[in-house]
């Protein structure tokens, strides 16, 4: 086991790249607000920011480390899922219509993001976002937890009570 930080508080891993070189999830150095993390040997920790918001979460990586995904707070205090490059920096996946939502993981080559908004799954694509439906009566709920190397198979959960 290595530690990942000099900061004391709270740390958690949430995703790996496939050759282990970048590291990604949050932290919550004491005193302060939880921040998405992206750790690499040569940068060390390093803060992805959030959405105008005090609190983010990054939960996957592509395999290749360029890519993460996760959650964040935007200015409306509202839980967005996202997507960070370091070109773009972290950009907000979800349609405006939508409150509250996180994304959960990514494809291998990070073409999709799966997550749930508003207690539904969705897949996200380059600029396309598919609500993924439940197996049951509209009031049941699903998540997506994972999702294949090319992004075209979505694991996770639903309810099922009619």
């Amino acid at each position: 086991m290595q530690d990942l930080s000099t900061l004391s508080g709270e740390f958690a891993a949430r995703g790996v790249s496939a050759d282990g070189s970048v590291i990604v999830g949050y932290a919550h150095p004491a005193n302060t607000d939880r921040y998405a993390f992206r750790w690499t040997q040569a940068t060390g920790m390093v803060n992805l920011g959030t959405l105008g918001g005090n609190w983010s979460e990054a939960r996957g990586v592509s395999a290749d480390g360029t890519i993460v995904t996760g959650y964040a707070i935007d200015t409306r205090f509202r839980r967005r899922p996202f997507r960070w490059t370091q070109a773009a920096g972290m950009q907000d996946i979800a349609p405006e219509t939508f409150a509250r939502g996180e994304a959960n993981a990514i494809a291998f080559n990070g073409s999709a993001i799966v997550g749930e908004v508003e207690a539904r799954a969705f897949r996200w694509r380059s600029s396309d976002f598919d609500m993924l439906g439940t197996l049951g009566a509209p009031n049941n709920y699903s998540i997506a937890y994972g999702v294949s190397p090319d992004g075209a198979i979505v694991v996770g959960e639903s309810s099922r009570v009619d």
